[in-house]
């Protein structure tokens, strides 16, 4: 697998479906099944975990991992890290402030 693509997510209803949706339409016609994203839901509150275990029905490349503790950002993407099983790993927001395309460039610059 060439890339993980870990998002932190605390309540963020609101925002995870519009991203999810920008994320894996890119990766999915660029990398195939050759990526995983992994969505960390962490002591939410509202709907996010709905949101992205729909995502999860629907493409194998979504993974979700349910934390009923908030953990924080930072916990949560240890908790992704783990589960990582790409060659590059990386984390995203789930407000969309970072689009696939400048996620994708990184990953370039960074491979070579």
């Amino acid at each position: 697998m060439k890339l993980s693509i870990i998002i932190p997510a605390y309540n963020e209803e609101s925002r995870l479906d519009p991203m999810l949706a920008s994320y894996t339409e890119y990766f999915v016609e660029r990398y195939g099944v050759d990526f995983e994203i992994i969505v960390v839901v962490n002591g939410s509150l509202d709907r996010t975990e709905e949101i992205a275990r729909g995502y999860d029905e629907r493409l194998q490349q979504v993974q979700v991992i349910i934390e009923p503790r908030a953990v924080g950002k930072g916990g949560a993407i240890i908790l992704g890290a783990r589960e990582a099983r790409g060659e590059f790993v990386g984390f995203v927001d789930a407000d969309g402030s970072t689009s696939p395309e400048d996620f994708e460039d990184l990953v370039n610059n960074i491979s070579g």
